[in-house]
């Protein structure tokens, strides 16, 4: 769980994923977990330095809850769906358009288990990813603006 953390620049920062991104000795990491609380937030920039790091090669499962920055095109576009084995983007805001992007990918057969609990879909966006064949957990959907 997160605290705020300021950096360098005195700006808060409750996760300093790009530091995390650099660090070399973490090429063994398989599992992180990231839940930021109710009052603080990933930034999307430390989220893309980690999600292109060079540095986590055996990262298999990856959590990153609550979210406030939308759907899935980062996480596509970084190729790191290529090598995941379990996501758990849940307690976030992805809606239909992400759920659609996500289940397009053809990286998304490397998973195992998706998690978009707690986000903006609707039957249609979960149907889309339960048509990949993956296994997928989307309990709880909070209102999102498509309907089905």
């Amino acid at each position: 769980y997160g605290s705020t953390y300021v950096d360098s620049r005195s700006r808060a920062n409750p996760y300093p994923l790009s530091t995390l991104a650099r660090n070399k000795s973490l090429k063994n990491l398989a599992t992180l977990r990231l839940h930021p609380g109710r009052d603080t937030e990933i930034d999307i920039d430390e989220l893309d330095a980690l999600l292109k790091s060079k540095n986590l090669p055996a990262l298999r499962h990856l959590q990153v809850h609550m979210t406030t920055f939308g759907d899935a095109e980062r996480l596509v576009a970084s190729g790191i769906l290529k090598r995941l084995k379990t996501l758990d983007v849940g307690y976030g805001n992805m809606t239909d358009d992400g759920a659609r992007l996500l289940a397009a990918s053809p990286d998304l057969k490397n998973l195992e288990s998706l998690n978009v609990s707690r986000n903006a879909l609707t039957p249609s966006g979960v149907r889309a990813l339960l048509a990949t064949g993956v296994q997928v957990a989307a309990d709880a959907q909070h209102a999102g603006d498509e309907t089905d």
